[in-house]
Formats: structure tokens, sequence, C-alpha cells
């Protein structure tokens, strides 16, 4: 799953949680729930190990990245003068992406984070169906923009 799908969900949840420690574990959770639906990235788990095809992930992340960094200027934008807590907001993103950086830190440095790594893999294993990450890119894309309409802005 793309980190700005689990951190537009982080955010929904934030907003519906008044304390920063429940909206982090309930991103948190949310991920792993997240991460159980087929969602197009198979390939590049396989590729992460394999360490090949580096410049397909690599690229993919750079997309992940701008559309996290475009969804996080226009919700912040909207929510300055909505009166939305910001620290539970903040906390429920934080909690949704975490699991993912903690496999990037695995991937850089191999003696941390193992124990996490092979639970983040079995838990994208756990539905054995491919769909193509074209077909799952847009599936997101289209949740995202479904999410915004549930925002409190």
């Amino acid at each position: 799953m793309m980190m700005v799908t689990h951190g537009a969900i982080g955010a929904l949840i934030g907003e519906q949680t008044a304390s920063a420690g429940l909206a982090f574990i309930l991103g948190l959770v949310s991920h792993y729930f997240l991460d159980i639906i087929p969602h197009g990235d198979d390939d590049s788990v396989e590729t992460f190990k394999t360490e090949s095809n580096f410049r397909k992930v690599l690229g993919a992340i750079m997309m992940d990245s701008v559309l996290g960094i475009i969804f996080l200027l226009l919700y912040f934008t909207n929510t300055t003068k909505s009166g939305v807590e910001l620290w539970p907001v903040v906390a429920g993103i934080a909690g949704a992406v975490i699991p993912d950086l903690l496999v990037g830190f695995y991937y850089v440095n191999k003696k941390y984070f193992f124990r996490h790594n092979f639970f983040h893999l079995k838990i994208h294993d756990l539905i054995k169906v491919h769909v193509p990450f074209r077909v799952a890119f847009a599936v997101q894309i289209v949740v995202i923009i479904l999410l915004w309409n549930f925002y409190k802005f």
C-alpha cells in the first residue's frame, strides 16, 4: 500500500480521536490491516528481497513521496481554519506510516528490525491474489479521493 494511502487513513483516524496516543496506536494497527488487502506492491516486495530493479522501486517511492507531500499540503491548508486538533492527526499519520519506514531502515542496515520486517512481509502474504500495480494505484487514488469527503474541514 502506498504511504500516502496509509497517511490519509491515519489523518482520518487522528481527526476522529481526541488522544494523540490512541491515534498513533490506531494508525499503527490500521497499517497492518490495510496491508492484508492485496494492493499491487508484491512486485516491489520481491524486488526488495532480490535487490534487483532498484530504479523501479525508487521511482515508486519517489512518486509516493510526492503524492504524500501534496496530500499533506492540501490537508493542512484546509485544516488551519477548521479547529481540527493537530497532534492526534500528526500521531495518526505517524502511526500509519511508521511500519513502512521500519522496513526501509531494515533494508538499509539488515541488523535492525528483522522481526518487524518478517512480520510485515507475512502480513502482505496473507491473501495470495496478484493485483497489477497500475490497478492498485488507481484504486488507492480513488480511496484517497473518497476519504477526502470524510475529513472534518
